[in-house]
């Protein structure tokens, strides 16, 4: 029992520990230009082509402005 419990605390504090460097990443990131564009990308990507936001600035994420946001659907722009 002992070391299902060890097995257990290594396996949580291992996915607590990734989650604290994507997140720390993220932030990192998105306060630099080539992470700003990579937002503007995945953005784009994962909703489907239909959320394009560009011109990303200010500081990531208390302040971010952005220059244009377009949103699409079927019927267009």
């Amino acid at each position: 029992m002992r070391r299902k419990l060890k097995i257990s605390a290594w396996v949580v504090g291992s996915v607590l520990l990734l989650c604290a460097v994507l997140i720390t990443a993220l932030f990192i990131a998105g306060n630099t230009g080539p992470g700003r564009a990579m937002i503007e990308d995945l953005t784009y990507r994962l909703t489907a082509k239909q959320v394009k936001v560009s011109g990303l600035a200010g500081s990531f994420p208390q302040a971010l402005t952005v220059e244009k946001l377009e949103l699409s659907d079927d019927r267009g722009i």
